[in-house]
């Protein structure tokens, strides 16, 4: 089968040939690479040309500025392949025959959407490598149900798109793209991903790498519009799953939100010592939806779901803020 691998390029002249030479080392040839020249200011257009020219499996294709989702969504519309994976332009696939071993399981399963761990890399060092700690039966050949319900109490759905491997056919036929202009574009496209998948699959390895750098546009504090947007995405996903007939698929797709619900949460506290009232404004919308604490699927949601029980909203809220301030002072931002 023929994969497309869709990587948005932006200011990455430092690692955009590491990135692709992991995925042209692959043993499984039968590959196009779209690299999606986002209005580059240095030299990485220039050198996704030069890719271009040394292999013609890679397509370059340059545009203004539009962010993400705007590169990820010109990859889609030019996609071929069978199936499509995403890939940041910093990052790495750790394994040269993973590819081949993902098509393999495909063309037994067939599946929608494949899904794999990844791991971390900071200065060098990888905090996972090799098999990863969850079992394929639990969702090959399962009802879609069952499958979305393992991936959620095993902490395998995750919100990044990296980590998936989505058939082509699905995403033209229910127009499957990023809302472009929004942070928290993977939290929307994912839960747009879910609502219409029926198969699901599972590689048990870490193939993929995300390299933490400088450059990441997650090493900064969350601004109030990625907030604002967060919310967005979630209230209407709410509306969505209130209009799900199937009571399993339902509790599996709200249990999926229940994460980044609850990171929300987090995010709107710690940002009070910044913007008191667009913090409280946020805490008190969200409020509505405290029902999702209820909705313990994942296995982090569970834990907050005991204190939710015995000491109420506030005292979550408050936990959370504090849990986010740590985050941050550990990561130095």
């Amino acid at each position: 089968m023929k994969f497309s691998i869709i990587i948005p390029v932006y200011n990455s002249e430092k690692y955009i040939e590491k990135c692709v030479s992991s995925i042209t080392q692959q043993t499984h040839q039968d590959l196009e690479i779209l690299l999606i020249d986002d209005g580059s200011t240095d030299n990485s257009g220039n050198i996704c040309d030069e890719l271009s020219k040394a292999d013609s499996r890679v397509r370059t294709i340059h545009q203004e500025n539009g962010g993400t989702s705007k590169s990820r969504n010109t990859g889609l519309k030019e996609a071929t392949g069978d199936y499509v994976m995403f890939m940041d332009n910093d990052d790495l696939w750790s394994t040269k025959d993973g590819l081949e071993a993902i098509n393999s399981q495909l063309l037994e399963s067939k599946a929608d959407v494949l899904i794999f761990d990844s791991a971390i890399e900071r200065e060098g060092n990888v905090d996972h490598a090799g098999e990863s700690n969850f079992s394929r039966d639990r969702v090959l050949k399962q009802p879609t149900e069952v499958a979305l319900k393992e991936l959620i109490v095993g902490n395998k759905l995750v919100r990044a798109v990296w980590t998936k491997v989505i058939k082509n056919d699905l995403i033209k036929k229910h127009h499957l793209e990023f809302p472009v202009g929004m942070r928290n574009e993977d939290t929307a496209f994912t839960a747009d991903l879910i609502a219409v998948a029926q198969s699901y699959d599972w590689y048990n390895y870490y193939f993929y790498t995300w390299i933490k750098t400088g450059v990441s546009q997650t090493s900064k504090r969350v601004s109030l519009q990625s907030m604002k947007d967060l919310e967005e995405i979630l209230v209407a996903n709410f509306d969505r799953a209130s209009k799900i007939e199937n009571k399993e698929i339902k509790k599996a797709f709200l249990s999926y939100l229940a994460y980044p619900y609850v990171v929300l949460l987090g995010q709107a506290k710690e940002y009070q010592k910044q913007d008191k009232t667009a913090s409280l404004q946020i805490i008190k919308n969200l409020e509505h939806y405290k029902f999702i604490l209820n909705i313990d699927g994942h296995p982090t949601v569970k834990k907050i779901k005991y204190i939710y029980k015995i000491f109420g909203f506030k005292v979550v809220v408050h936990l959370l803020g504090r849990e986010m301030n740590r985050i941050y002072r550990t990561q130095g931002i």
